[in-house]
């Protein structure tokens, strides 16, 4: 699974990858909480008319919105892989352990 984030230029009209995706216009910025906020900037803020949902003027509204990437696909894939690859890998290893484990305080009776 790759989940990393490329810049593919330094100009306004950069496109930015995230995986498999491709966002026009869009850039990386950090929070005060230091989280990170894929962001994309929107042509038509400047020309909207007429109020949000909360009532603020459309026009008056910074002409950027939050990019959502879809994770959840990805990460279930991974996490199932990840499930599958520990029981083949480390689920034996632990068995015999806790066997050799109980065998010795058995045994010490």
């Amino acid at each position: 699974m790759k989940l990393g984030i490329r810049m593919l230029g330094r100009r306004p009209d950069s496109i930015l990858k995230a995986g498999q995706h491709r966002y026009q216009r869009a850039f990386i910025q950090r929070l005060n909480n230091g989280r990170w906020h894929v962001m994309q900037r929107l042509p038509q803020a400047r020309y909207e008319e007429g109020n949000d949902d909360k009532g603020r003027k459309k026009r008056n509204r910074l002409p950027i919105q939050v990019v959502k990437i879809p994770m959840a696909a990805p990460l279930k894939q991974a996490f199932d892989e990840n499930v599958d690859r520990i029981r083949r890998e480390r689920l034996p290893k632990e068995l015999a352990y806790a066997l050799k484990q109980q065998l010795r305080i058995a045994i010490k009776r």
